[in-house]
């Protein structure tokens, strides 16, 4: 076949992750928009060992939509492949939320170790790409709910 689209790649990041010591707690980040109509071929999201459920779900800029990825496992997220594409249209994105159950007495912050940090990460593959270059998305992020272990 020849090829009529280059794929691109979206990285989003939220680095907003801080768990208390004996917390179980849930972090949102909305992925910045798509500024052009898009397909979705594939998605995963990743988080480390205090990690419990990663979702995605639709974001139409004002209200959240239909879930399209989740997850429970932090050392082997499922990679979601979508066939036909998933398609996005421009100003329309995706909404993720990750929670994590701290057991230990330490805080939490984000990190590149699986024993002591945390990672709050979406990785999203499409086309036609976006000005030929992967978009990374770094910024925001928010505390949904935080409650004590009992």
């Amino acid at each position: 076949k020849n090829v009529t689209a280059l794929v691109g790649a979206v990285f989003a990041n939220n680095k907003k992750v801080v768990l208390s010591p004996r917390t179980e707690a849930t972090f949102s980040k909305v992925v910045k928009p798509f500024s052009t109509d898009v397909n979705i071929l594939w998605m995963t999201g990743h988080f480390h060992s205090q990690g419990k459920l990663f979702k995605v779900s639709r974001w139409d800029g004002t209200q959240i939509g239909a879930e399209v990825y989740s997850s429970g496992s932090w050392d082997e997220p499922p990679v979601q492949f979508y066939d036909p594409p998933l398609t996005i249209k421009a100003g329309e994105s995706f909404i993720y939320t990750t929670s994590y159950v701290n057991t230990s007495d330490q805080t939490i912050k984000f990190g590149p170790h699986v024993e002591t940090d945390e990672h709050s990460n979406l990785f999203i593959f499409y086309y036609p790409a976006l000005d030929g270059k992967a978009v990374y998305d770094f910024d925001g992020g928010e505390l949904v709910e935080s409650k004590p272990l009992n």
